[in-house]
């Protein structure tokens, strides 16, 4: 972005790195107005500049008249909205000089000159969407609880329902070029959810699957005994993604199945059941890539110009100065001098822990670049070359990793912590930490002068030719569990943008200025002008990676495992692509890495090399396929991937917007070089064995190697044919691809040598060359363990194409597959024609094969836009010395661009000038199982779903279940969902699958007990809706929840069960508060034993204010939290705030506050519990629950008659103490309370044996109460131990807790 310098506050340039000038505030604000991008704006700022207004001053000798249509004097100019009164101000001038003008005489009108405005270009402005996850929801882990679900729903009364979420168990990611596509298995809850949810119940985080588009999901639901798979006829009707499609184009059954290779267990490709897998999406060291490249030694250019110089210009020299202005490279002051503090010249090699020095200079292009070009000046090529080393300054840092060819290298040192600013050196030393993917780095380095004399700084090399110095990511995952196959889903986003540049490729013609002519010499000889209309567009570019592996765990060096063809990503527009590399392996874990790779090195190594391919990577291609043995294993990886395998030819690496005029359609078409397809049905893996391997030396058939030692080059010929020369010191490795892959050329055997003179007269010896002759091997790569039952050669047919010839050699493998390699390109093709392989059979062993045709798309080598960069070099006797701009044969402005890792134009901007263009999105890792998943017992929903803005981060499916688990309805003896939480209880404490059933079982449980209190649930509306997602204790489970529903759980004789807390109708099962407590059972001090009261504390018993939360369901859709509060009339506002979250199982306000007064009476009326010791006989048929009175003369001990004497013998209680007074008394050391005995009090003050003590008064009078059992245990001595709440009475013999004026309790708001 632009930015003002910090320097001595000196304001510096604002132009944009790689781009156009930063808009001043007043054009920020009238975008804000208008409501236009910055974009928008620019695009009319360089429509406007092309058509009028005011020019600017290098253009005041050159004419510029343009006709312009009649518009009326008063109409203004709107322009995106905006009144300009430009014609307003023309107007005023033209009224002011009237008179003098119509008094003056008449000249003859003159000739207007010509003016011709040129097409401009640009990209459409708006694209597909593309889209992904960016997070996904957590696969479950082993051991995590199934959800069990319990819920009934009354859509009449709006009771019960409840949203699960789901646990994920299976998933995977594809990648789809410019989408995502998930597909996922998940938990909801054991077998027996028979009544699945609603399509309209699913939910993806807070948003419904309803509200999504259809056509982009497919959505699928099981739930029975035994196997629950998901097949095809398992789902929901509104879905309408269409059906997945494997690589032989069937549609699997079996949903969640994998589309495999053939790789150890698998012995065939497609569709696999037995295959566990499970994705994530890595969050560190995801994003790869090179970034904020750093010129060296590269050029600056100046836009393109189409200068005219007219036949009357006044001053026809200084336009000559413009135009060689234009032509001229300019360096760009910074680059590489020191290898090892050693300044050097040329290329030399990286190793690790060398060193390398970078160097910004202090060159000044005003003073230092040679030649007139007065008037125009130098001026603005000092402003772009300062903003430039300003912004190398900015990007280099200590302690940041960086790229110097292939190379990994540490900044470790900066000459100065000033910043870089006008008239300065500074140098940026780094230390090489690890070599290139190849274990080959070189790179290139300009320190002092060359051969010629001229020095480094002063060089302006093209910006493909020498290794940049940019910034480099890295990314790297490691596998978190041993797995079969590891999938990587890559988002990549790469292109080039040109902004505000002429559309060269509207040059009207006549490319000499030295010999002008056709559009160009009419138009000079007429004074007249020409624009250039403006480009505004993306372009292709491509950015290349390597891909690397090792043992994860180890520290172990990585090894490349690409065979030494690097990955790509092609593109051209700032849209995201979705691609993946799959790779087979044996089960273990390993870590994988993606190194970024500098084009500059593609374009040295790979560009137009006939031996070498690339890899691209493109979603809609074919799947490719190869395997490679890396050091730390003893068999192959398979690594497959969809799109192209090719050799990349200049014109793939070049853009022809760069193309100065007009290319013909005989420039435009071209020999076929690659297909999208080369292989049909199954045949095996690539392996790179050499079948069919054929050995030939014959020199009348033109088919042998030539090697010519003094230079280590092998060239090769075939039939008559040449194939290509590669260099090489080993014969061994000397290999050549056939372009169009699969075929491959080796040298063979030495035959002979002979000695060819290439200068007669030059001395003996030293005229001459020797070139050894060697046999050629020419070897078709076959898939693995597959041999070639026939092979035919056939010519393919046009499908939408006008080309011709090209022909393929198909071969016929034993596994019924076939493969094809390109035998003759032909001619006349384009890039994306579409032509068919034509169906052909054999006849094998009494069996046909019949390859029945194929359908595919064609890549092309268009080489002829492919010049040396424009200009054309000036004339040897040139007096001035510089290019003056013609194009005669140099017409591509930019050659290579597609690929080179910087930029010669401001007007150029890449992908990667700012950041990495790569990201690892997901990982998915595959395990094949022994036998198929088959989610046995468990109720599973299914989804694959294409990734859209509604869903970019898959966060959590949910599902809204109006209908639970099937289990006994005690009410009813029926088997089915249930919301009684009797019924609940009872399934978890007799269901082996989910409950404890094995444990306890039926035989533990009274079922009669557990029928009472189902009924009496249904008849009060006490139901439980919820469900359980953790581990529970069970008995803690059971005894926490029947409390909200009144409900007591009791263990009586080893048996489990619940029973209502509260008396009700044995008829309706309704609460009946009216109902006096059935007593059924008399203790006195005749059948007790060591009786003890327990009074509850001051804090226990202190009224509050209650709320409860539960849950206002709504069908298909997202539960409302409500409150409900309610207190004692007696009571005020002000009393302390008791919160019951009832939201987990509660869906009826009238559930909530029936709970509520219960808890509100028991609180204000129970305070105090007993427990004592009784025969067996007396506490034979009594149960938790019961109610018993107990009637005493025992000795009770009152809290309330408590107290203490002070060391002064002062009294202190809330009862009156006198003189005499019985008490018990206790002093702190003592082993033990005294006995009763009477206090002695004289004068208020108690005496002093009683001083320092605590003491009691207490209760001799009789106690007639009623107690509900809470437990009946075992005491010593054979006795039975009986504990109970006070159940306090009203006057009339019935229950305070429930029986009570409605009055008494009201609501809070």
């Amino acid at each position: 972005m632009a930015e003002l310098r910090r320097v001595g506050g000196k304001m510096e340039s604002s132009r944009v790195f790689g781009g156009h000038r930063a808009l001043l505030p007043y054009e920020v604000q009238l975008c804000e107005a208008l409501g236009i991008t910055e974009e928008e704006y620019w695009q009319f700022i360089y429509l406007a500049e092309s058509v009028s207004g005011k020019r600017r001053k290098e253009y005041d000798l050159i004419p510029d008249i343009v006709n312009m249509p009649a518009v009326p004097i008063a109409a203004p100019l709107a322009i995106f909205g905006v009144k300009i009164g430009f014609y307003g101000v023309v107007a005023i001038g033209v009224a002011l000089s009237y008179i003098s003008a119509a008094l003056a005489p008449k000249p003859k009108a003159p000739k207007t000159p010509p003016s011709l405005q040129t097409e401009g270009a640009q990209s459409v402005r708006r694209f597909s969407p593309q889209t992904g996850f960016n997070s996904l929801q957590e696969l479950a882990v082993i051991g995590e609880t199934i959800p069990l679900i319990f819920t009934k729903r009354d859509n009449d009364k709006n009771i019960g329902g409840i949203r699960v979420n789901s646990k994920l168990v299976w998933s995977q990611l594809k990648s789809l070029g410019t989408f995502q596509q998930l597909k996922a298995v998940f938990v909801l809850s054991n077998k027996g959810v028979e009544t699945p949810p609603d399509f309209a119940g699913y939910a993806i985080g807070d948003l419904l699957l309803k509200n999504y588009t259809g056509a982009k999901l497919a959505l699928y639901y099981k739930s029975k005994s035994g196997n629950n798979r998901i097949k095809e006829t398992n789902i929901y009707t509104q879905s309408e993604l269409a059906r997945e499609i494997g690589r032989d184009g069937s549609n699997p059954e079996d949903v969640f199945s994998v589309d495999l290779d053939i790789y150890g267990q698998i012995r065939s490709s497609g569709f696999n059941e037995k295959v566990f897998c499970g994705v994530r999406t890595p969050t560190t060291q995801s994003r790869f890539g090179n970034f904020a490249p750093m010129p060296n030694m590269m050029r600056f250019q100046l836009p393109y110009e189409l200068i005219l110089k007219a036949k009357d210009a006044s001053n026809p020299d200084d336009i000559d100065k413009k135009r060689r202005k234009i032509a001229k490279y300019y360096p760009r002051y910074a680059g590489f001098l020191k290898h090892n503090n050693e300044e050097k010249h040329g290329r030399f090699k990286l190793e690790k822990n060398n060193t390398v020095r970078y160097t910004i200079g202090d060159m000044n292009p005003v003073t230092r670049i040679s030649g007139d070009f007065n008037p125009w000046g130098l001026e603005d090529v000092k402003t772009a070359l300062d903003s430039d080393r300003e912004r190398i300054d900015d990007n280099i840092s200590i302690g940041e990793t960086y790229l110097i060819g292939s190379a990994i290298a540490i900044c470790t040192k900066v000459s100065t912590t000033e910043l870089w600013r006008d008239r300065t050196y500074k140098d940026f030393d780094f230390k090489i930490v690890e070599e290139g993917p190849d274990n080959i780095s070189e790179f290139e380095l300009r320190g002092g002068d060359n051969t010629d004399g001229i020095n480094g700084f002063d060089m302006a090399h093209s910006p493909w030719e020498l290794d940049v110095l940019q910034k480099v990511s890295i990314a790297s995952i490691t596998n978190n569990r041993e797995c079969n196959v590891t999938e990587i889903g890559l988002k990549s986003k790469v292109f080039k943008q040109i902004t505000g540049f002429p559309n060269v490729n509207s040059h009207p013609g006549g490319f000499n200025y030295d010999e002008p002519s056709g559009t160009l010499k009419t138009y000079q000889d007429d004074n007249g002008n020409i624009n250039l209309g403006p480009l505004n567009k993306y372009v292709t570019r491509y950015s290349f990676f390597r891909l690397q592996a090792r043992k994860a765990g180890t520290d172990d060096n990585f090894v490349t495992i690409d065979n030494d063809k690097p990955f790509a990503i092609k593109g051209r527009t700032p849209q995201s692509q979705y691609n993946f590399i799959r790779i087979n392996h044996p089960l273990d874990q390993y870590e994988f890495r993606f190194v970024p790779y500098p084009g500059n090195l593609i374009k040295r190594n790979f560009v137009d090399s006939n031996n070498k391919e690339i890899r691209i990577l493109k979603a809609s291609g074919a799947l490719q396929q190869y395997s490679v043995i890396p050091d730390f294993l003893s068999t192959d990886l398979v690594i497959s991937y969809s799109g192209f395998n090719i050799p990349l030819t200049g014109g793939d690496a070049s853009n022809n917007e760069w193309y100065i005029g007009a290319r013909g359609e005989q420039e435009t078409s071209s020999a076929i070089t690659s297909l999208a397809d080369n292989s049909f049905g199954d045949i095996g893996v690539d392996s790179g064995e050499s079948v069919n391997e054929v050995t030939k030396f014959d020199l009348a058939d033109k088919s042998y190697v030539e090697y010519v030692p003094i230079h280590d080059i092998y060239i090769f010929y075939y039939e008559g044919e040449y194939i290509g020369g590669v260099t090489a010191t080993d014969k061994n490795k000397a290999q050549v691809f056939q372009k169009g892959g699969g075929v491959s050329y080796a040298v063979g055997n030495f035959v002979s040598q002979r000695t060819v003179t290439v200068d007669e007269e030059a001395p003996i010896g030293l005229g001459s060359i020797l070139i050894e002759e060697y046999e050629i091997i020419k070897r078709v790569l076959l898939p693995n363990r597959v041999a070639v039952l026939e092979t035919v050669e056939v010519n393919i047919q046009n499908d939408n194409s006008n080309g011709n010839g090209a022909k393929v050699e198909i071969s016929f493998l034993s596994t019924d597959g076939m493969i094809w390699r390109l035998t003759n390109g032909g001619s006349g093709y384009k890039s994306g024609d579409r032509v068919l392989i034509p169906e052909h059979s054999i006849s094998v062993l009494d069996r046909t094969i019949t390859f029945p045709g194929l359908i595919t798309t064609v890549s092309v080598a268009d080489q002829s836009f492919i010049t040396d960069p424009w200009p054309d070099p000036a004339p040897a006797d040139s007096e001035d010395g510089g290019p003056i701009g013609n194009a005669v044969n140099n017409r591509n402005i930019l050659p290579y661009g597609a690929i080179a890792d910087f930029i010669s134009f401001e007007a150029e901007v890449p992908s990667h000038m700012e950041e990495p263009e790569h990201e690892i999105v997901y990982v998915n890792e595959l395990v094949l199982q022994d036998n198929q998943i088959s989610y046995t017992d468990l109720t599973v929903a299914g989804i694959r779903i294409n990734s859209s803005k509604e869903f970019a981060s898959f966060s959590q499916l949910s599902a809204y279940f109006q209908n639970g688990l099937s289990i006994k309805n005690l009410t009813d003896e029926t088997i089915g969902p249930s919301n009684l939480f009797p019924d609940i209880a009872y399934a978890l404490l007799t269901d082996p699958l989910i409950g404890a059933g094995d444990l306890i079982g039926v035989r533990s449980v009274d079922e009669e007990r557990m029928k009472i209190a189902s009924q009496f649930c249904k008849a009060n509306k006490l139901f439980w809706d919820g469900v359980i997602v953790e581990e529970k204790n069970l008995r803690e489970f059971i005894f926490q929840n029947a409390q909200y529903c009144l409900l007591d759980f009791t263990i009586l004789g080893g048996r489990f069960s619940l029973y209502p807390s509260v008396p009700f109708n044995s008829s309706t099962y309704l609460i009946e508060p009216t109902q006096e407590p059935f007593i059924k059972a008399l203790f006195t001090d005749g059948n007790t034993k060591n009786l003890q009261v327990s009074f509850l504390s001051a804090e226990e018993r202190q009224n509050f204010n209650a709320f409860a939360t539960y849950r206002h369901e709504k069908l298909n859709g997202f539960p409302e939290t409500k409150v409900i509060g309610r207190r004692l009339i007696s009571t005020t506002d002000n009393e302390p705030r008791e919160n019951f979250d009832m939201s987990t199982f509660c869906t009826s306000a009238t559930h909530a506050q029936i709970f509520l007064d219960y808890a509100l009476k028991v609180r204000n009326k129970i305070d105090h519990g007993i427990t004592f010791d009784t025969t067996p006989q007396a506490a034979m048929h009594l149960a938790p629950g019961d109610y018993i009175r107990l009637h005493s003369e025992a000795t009770h001990n009152n809290r309330f008659a408590n107290g203490v004497i002070t060391q002064d013998g002062e009294i202190q209680s809330q009862v009156n103490v006198t003189n005499g007074t019985q008490i018990m008394f206790w002093k702190p050391g003592d082993t033990s309370v005294s006995d009763v005995v009477a206090i002695q009090v004289t004068n208020g003050k108690a005496a002093s044996a009683f001083r320092g003590s605590v003491f009691t008064v207490p209760d001799n009078s009789v106690s007639d109460r009623v107690y509900k059992i809470e437990s009946i245990s075992y005491a010593e001595d054979g006795l039975i131990n009986i504990s109970g709440s006070h159940a306090p009475l009203n006057a009339d013999g019935k229950l305070a807790v429930i029986n009570y004026p409605d009055a008494d309790i009201i609501s809070l708001e």
